[in-house]
């Protein structure tokens, strides 16, 4: 009786870490060379939340979601938060 409960646990985290790795993978490649980088994908059940560190203008995020989708198989909720980053460097040091 305990057993099937934990399995559908199971099922419901290896889901959540397959999403996470291949909406992962989809997102590095859409950002590439755009200026943006991923920090954090996290999937709960039919929601997803990437963060995603750079700046200027993103490219289209219609794309992005599209490749997601395609890519786990399954309509998700997608919520993606750009923050603005900027790198400052001490350009005196040795």
């Amino acid at each position: 009786v305990v057993s099937i409960p934990l399995i559908v646990t199971s099922r419901r985290v290896t889901q959540e870490t397959m999403t996470e790795i291949i909406s992962s993978q989809v997102a590095e490649e859409w950002a590439a060379g755009s200026g943006f980088q991923v920090r954090q994908v996290r999937s709960t059940g039919n929601s997803l939340y990437i963060v995603f560190l750079g700046s200027g203008d993103p490219p289209p995020t219609e794309t992005l979601f599209a490749e997601i989708e395609s890519a786990v198989g399954r309509a998700l909720v997608i919520d993606l938060e750009m923050l603005p980053s900027r790198t400052i460097s001490n350009q005196n040091a040795p």
